[in-house]
Protein backbone atom coordinates (compact mmCIF):
# COMPACT_ATOMS: atom_id res chain seq x y z
CA UNK A 1 0.00 0.00 0.00
CA UNK A 2 1.52 3.40 -1.29
CA UNK A 3 0.98 5.90 1.32
CA UNK A 4 2.32 9.61 1.84
CA UNK A 5 3.13 11.40 5.10
CA UNK A 6 0.24 13.82 6.18
CA UNK A 7 0.44 16.14 8.97
CA UNK A 8 -1.54 13.32 11.28
CA UNK A 9 0.40 10.71 10.12
CA UNK A 10 -0.16 7.99 7.98
CA UNK A 11 -3.08 5.96 7.21
CA UNK A 12 -5.28 4.26 9.07
CA UNK A 13 -4.20 6.13 11.96
CA UNK A 14 -5.69 9.42 10.61
CA UNK A 15 -3.79 10.83 7.68
CA UNK A 16 -3.79 11.14 3.91
CA UNK A 17 -3.55 7.84 1.93
CA UNK A 18 -1.97 7.94 -1.79
CA UNK A 19 -4.02 6.33 -4.44
CA UNK A 20 -2.18 6.29 -7.07
CA UNK A 21 0.40 8.43 -9.16
CA UNK A 22 1.97 8.79 -12.65
CA UNK A 23 5.63 8.88 -13.27
CA UNK A 24 7.43 10.91 -16.30
CA UNK A 25 11.24 10.95 -16.33
CA UNK A 26 12.16 11.40 -13.13
CA UNK A 27 9.09 13.33 -11.73
CA UNK A 28 5.79 11.94 -10.04
CA UNK A 29 1.96 13.67 -10.04
CA UNK A 30 0.25 12.16 -7.80
CA UNK A 31 -3.28 11.33 -9.10
CA UNK A 32 -5.72 11.13 -5.81
CA UNK A 33 -5.45 11.41 -2.15
CA UNK A 34 -7.93 10.84 0.40
CA UNK A 35 -7.95 11.88 4.36
CA UNK A 36 -9.82 9.48 5.76
CA UNK A 37 -9.69 11.06 8.95
CA UNK A 38 -13.49 12.11 8.96
CA UNK A 39 -14.80 8.77 7.74
CA UNK A 40 -12.97 6.76 10.93
CA UNK A 41 -14.61 9.76 13.07
CA UNK A 42 -17.77 9.17 11.82
CA UNK A 43 -17.55 5.63 12.30
CA UNK A 44 -16.29 6.04 15.81
CA UNK A 45 -19.27 8.02 16.65
CA UNK A 46 -21.97 5.96 14.80
CA UNK A 47 -20.84 2.75 16.80
CA UNK A 48 -22.49 4.61 19.91
CA UNK A 49 -25.77 4.58 18.18
CA UNK A 50 -28.49 2.42 20.37
CA UNK A 51 -30.02 1.63 17.29
CA UNK A 52 -26.69 -0.19 16.11
CA UNK A 53 -27.26 1.05 12.67
CA UNK A 54 -30.62 -0.12 11.74
CA UNK A 55 -33.11 1.61 9.81
CA UNK A 56 -36.29 2.65 11.14
CA UNK A 57 -37.96 -0.08 10.04
CA UNK A 58 -35.21 -2.36 10.54
CA UNK A 59 -35.09 -3.80 7.46
CA UNK A 60 -31.37 -2.71 6.44
CA UNK A 61 -28.27 -2.55 8.83
CA UNK A 62 -25.29 -0.07 8.16
CA UNK A 63 -21.80 -1.94 9.35
CA UNK A 64 -19.72 0.02 7.88
CA UNK A 65 -18.69 2.96 5.80
CA UNK A 66 -15.71 2.20 3.89
CA UNK A 67 -14.07 5.22 1.75
CA UNK A 68 -13.27 5.03 -1.76
CA UNK A 69 -9.17 4.65 -0.88
CA UNK A 70 -9.72 1.51 0.50
CA UNK A 71 -11.24 -0.25 -1.87
CA UNK A 72 -8.87 0.92 -4.49
CA UNK A 73 -6.05 -0.92 -1.78
CA UNK A 74 -7.79 -3.55 -1.43
CA UNK A 75 -8.66 -5.27 -4.85
CA UNK A 76 -8.98 -9.02 -3.25
CA UNK A 77 -12.92 -7.23 -1.97
CA UNK A 78 -13.81 -7.55 -5.51
CA UNK A 79 -15.15 -11.19 -6.38
CA UNK A 80 -16.11 -13.10 -9.43
CA UNK A 81 -17.81 -10.88 -12.26
CA UNK A 82 -17.31 -7.63 -10.17
CA UNK A 83 -19.71 -8.75 -7.26
CA UNK A 84 -18.02 -7.88 -3.74
CA UNK A 85 -16.42 -10.53 -2.32
CA UNK A 86 -18.45 -10.83 1.57
CA UNK A 87 -15.65 -13.45 2.74
CA UNK A 88 -12.80 -10.79 2.20
CA UNK A 89 -14.90 -8.14 3.29
CA UNK A 90 -15.74 -9.75 6.54
CA UNK A 91 -12.07 -10.69 7.20
CA UNK A 92 -10.94 -7.34 6.83
CA UNK A 93 -13.39 -5.98 9.12
CA UNK A 94 -12.19 -7.73 11.74
CA UNK A 95 -8.74 -7.06 11.42
CA UNK A 96 -6.97 -4.31 12.78
CA UNK A 97 -6.98 -1.85 9.87
CA UNK A 98 -10.77 -2.79 8.82
CA UNK A 99 -12.09 -2.57 12.62
CA UNK A 100 -11.72 1.79 12.26
CA UNK A 101 -14.39 1.60 9.76
CA UNK A 102 -17.05 -0.45 11.22
CA UNK A 103 -20.08 1.34 12.49
CA UNK A 104 -22.30 -0.87 14.14
CA UNK A 105 -21.65 -2.52 17.60
CA UNK A 106 -21.98 -6.13 18.04
CA UNK A 107 -20.76 -9.09 15.74
CA UNK A 108 -20.59 -8.45 11.71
Amino acid sequence: MALIRAKRGLVPDGGVGLVGMKFKGDKFHFLHAQDVAPVMDHCRESRKDPNKGWTKKRTMQRIASIPELVFYNHPEFIGDHGRLNLKELRKFLHSPEGEAYVTAAGSI
